[in-house]
């Protein structure tokens, strides 16, 4: 419906929006998050995009929430599992503040996606 494309359009021009900006103007991350943050986390954007290099700059800021979550619940470890970016999971999962209780939430929804490598990669993660 009309809520899907207003995020597959905000989707589709932030996230290269928020590449680009970073690419070529170097802010921090917090200010860039701020800068781009409407309705949704910069970390879920790139956990969306599969923006991976700008997903390990945001993790490695400490004041980057990465439980933070969307209006529709999920953080941004969901929404790459969800979407099969396993980059993106594993950069998110090592900056070691994910709230564990996202793990199991994470690897429902990539078996629900039908994401079957990162759904063997998220097994493993939950065992340990």
């Amino acid at each position: 419906g009309p809520a899907y494309l207003t995020i597959l359009l905000v989707g589709h021009l932030l996230a290269p929006g928020l590449h680009i900006a970073f690419v070529v103007w170097r802010p921090e991350p917090l200010t860039l998050f701020t800068i781009f943050a409407v309705g949704c986390t910069a970390l879920s954007l790139c956990a969306w995009q599969n923006s991976a290099d700008v997903a390990r700059l945001l993790v490695q800021d400490e004041r980057t929430d990465v439980n933070l979550a969307r209006a529709n619940g999920e953080t941004p470890l969901v929404t790459a599992a969800a979407e099969g970016h396993l980059e993106t999971a594993k950069i998110i999962l090592e900056s070691g503040r994910v709230d564990p209780a996202s793990y199991k939430v994470a690897l429902q929804a990539a078996k629900a996606s039908g994401e079957r490598e990162t759904v063997a990669w998220l097994k493993t993660v939950c065992r340990q």
